[in-house]
This record gives structure tokens, C-alpha cells and sequence, in this order.
């Protein structure tokens, strides 16, 4: 009985001393990985990229209404605000912001615009910017931002009961 006590304190002792080994070794690596970010901060931040690139891009629902002289198409207001963000944040910022009318009733004026999360602040301030669709002059008005679909709809329900 004591034997088995001295060998199980023994292979206890010899686990931890292998564990206390391999800590040791990692907290090295670690101290030269630090040390080299320090000595080159271009690595850090292009790590910090990385990563930052990889979160989850949530999507956002633009609701607006656009007040015209004339009933303005799809297809206009679309080119209109696609140029308009091209020529603002670039054909890169217009790709990264994945930009997409999703809905747009023509009479009413009223629609919808997909964003992510990151560009839909820009996208905001772009509507503002458009001030002529074809020959008619506008003001696109954003009226709120939502995080699905659902609710943006809900939204322009609410709007055409009153």
C-alpha cells in the first residue's frame, strides 16, 4: 500500500514538473512574440486588420421616402444612388458597403435600402447628398434603420396607415 501512495506521489510530482516545463516554454514564446510585435508595429496592426475583418458583418435596413417633383423609377433612384456613393467612398466602399435597394414603391415613394453595419452611416449621409434623379430635383429623406428586414417593413406599414 505504501509503494502505490510513493509511486502515485511520484507520478504526480513528475506531471506537474512536465506541465511546469511546458508553461515556461509558452510563456518564452509568448515574451518573443511580444517583443517582436514591439519592434514592428506594421505586423501589429495588420494582425489587428485580420481580425477585425473577420467579425460578422450584420445587415441594416435603411427605411426612406423620397420627396420629388415627379414619380421617380426604380432604376433611377438606383443608379442615382449608387453613382453618388461611387463618387464618394470609391467602387471598393460601394462594394464593402453591399449596398441593395430592396424595396421601393414608386407611388408612395417610400422604400427600402440593405446595408452592413459598417457602411450604413455613410449610406445616410449619401442620401442626403442626391438632389437631382433625371431632370427632377429630390430630397431623400432617411426616416429610420433597422436590423431586419421584418421591422423595416413594419415601419412603411405604420407610415402608409396615416
Amino acid at each position: 500500500m505504501d509503494t502505490i501512495i510513493l509511486l502515485l506521489s511520484l507520478t504526480v510530482m513528475v506531471i506537474s514538473l512536465l506541465s511546469l516545463i511546458v508553461s515556461i516554454r509558452a510563456i518564452k514564446r509568448v515574451s518573443i512574440i511580444i517583443k517582436l510585435l514591439e519592434a514592428y508595429p506594421r505586423v501589429l496592426d495588420r494582425l489587428t486588420k485580420i481580425i477585425e475583418s473577420k467579425k460578422k458583418l450584420r445587415r441594416r435596413y435603411i427605411v426612406f421616402r423620397i420627396v420629388a417633383e415627379r414619380q421617380v423609377s426604380r432604376k433611377e433612384l438606383d443608379r442615382a444612388i449608387r453613382s453618388t456613393v461611387k463618387d464618394i467612398i470609391g467602387v471598393k466602399g460601394l462594394a464593402d458597403s453591399s449596398y441593395m435597394l430592396v424595396d421601393y414603391d414608386e407611388e408612395r415613394g417610400i422604400g427600402i435600402i440593405r446595408s452592413n453595419n459598417k457602411a450604413y452611416k455613410i449610406l445616410i449621409g449619401v442620401l442626403g447628398l442626391i438632389r437631382v434623379i433625371g431632370e427632377s430635383r429630390v430630397l431623400i429623406v432617411p426616416l429610420s434603420t433597422h436590423g431586419t428586414i421584418r421591422k423595416a417593413r413594419e415601419k412603411i406599414k405604420s407610415l402608409t396607415q396615416h
